[in-house]
């Protein structure tokens, strides 16, 4: 086994699960990809005059959301793009792993 396994004593009897922080998240890989695409868009997308500052990250989700996820066959649901937690990706058809 190459996941390290945790015991769950779950309805009386002991089950090995793997060790859930260790899995890979379900459509880590895609959700990286669109957050590093929407860092490098917010650099390079010009406004017309009289757009606010965040109107570039708006732009720059939906230039990602056409490019990366369109191409796919996904539509947007939710995301987020922190440090913290990793990023994390929600579409409207379910992610493959």
């Amino acid at each position: 086994m190459d996941r390290p396994l945790d015991i769950c004593f779950c309805s009386g009897g002991r089950h090995f699960l793997p060790l859930i922080q260790n899995m890979p998240r379900r459509g880590y890989r895609l959700s990286k990809e669109f957050c590093r695409c929407i860092k490098k868009v917010r650099r390079t997308v010009k406004l017309r005059k009289g757009r606010s500052p965040a109107a570039k990250e708006s732009a720059a989700i939906a230039i990602c959301v056409k490019s990366v996820l369109g191409s796919r066959g996904r539509t947007l649901r939710k995301f987020s793009c922190t440090k913290r937690g990793g990023p994390t990706l929600q579409t409207q058809k379910p992610l493959k792993k």
